[in-house]
């Protein structure tokens, strides 16, 4: 695996040792993030959407995921969702 899988993995790991580690999980989300925008600019949308949808899972308010996750609910029609996504994007 690449760098961000073994990032990935890395911060699993460290979650499952300390749940509620703030840190670790925002870590997690920008690698996340980055996969998202790996896999879409790949064409794999909907794998890039689920990385998102993970970060998000994590840390709900984390801008680039919000912004990343507008752009590819756009891309891929979903264009009440990405509104969504971007005007809570500039709220945060």
């Amino acid at each position: 695996p690449g760098q961000l899988e073994a990032a990935v993995a890395a911060y699993e790991r460290a979650l499952e040792a300390a749940p509620n580690f703030g840190i670790v999980k925002g870590n997690l989300a920008i690698v996340l993030t980055d996969l998202g925008t790996r896999a879409k600019l790949d064409g794999r949308l909907a794998e890039g959407i689920a990385c998102y949808e993970r970060a998000l899972a994590l840390c709900p308010r984390h801008p680039d995921a919000l912004y990343n996750m507008g752009v590819a609910c756009g891309e891929s029609g979903q264009l009440d969702r990405a509104v969504f996504f971007y005007e809570v994007a500039v709220a945060v």
